[in-house]
């Protein structure tokens, strides 16, 4: 997953940065800096984040990398 494809599906679930990082158990630092490119996600956080749009039934990978408003209902299962 890529940071736009993260920043796209939170934004599409009306998230923010702070909801997030609370659904995928992890800081709003830590998302915060993956989603503007200031740091790369570990595996553990890619799962995290993974784990918390799969739950709320979004697929943040299957959003094109280079553009986040595009397959909304491919990235999307509900």
């Amino acid at each position: 997953m890529t940071p736009l494809q993260c920043k796209a599906a939170r934004q599409r679930l009306g998230w923010s940065i702070e909801e997030l990082a609370h659904r995928a158990l992890r800081s709003h630092t830590v998302v915060g800096e993956f989603e503007r490119g200031k740091k790369p996600a570990s595996a553990a956080v890619l799962a995290s984040l993974r784990r918390a749009f799969a739950e709320a039934g979004v697929n943040a990978e299957a959003i094109p990398a280079d553009d986040g408003n595009e397959a909304e209902d491919a990235a999307c299962s509900r």
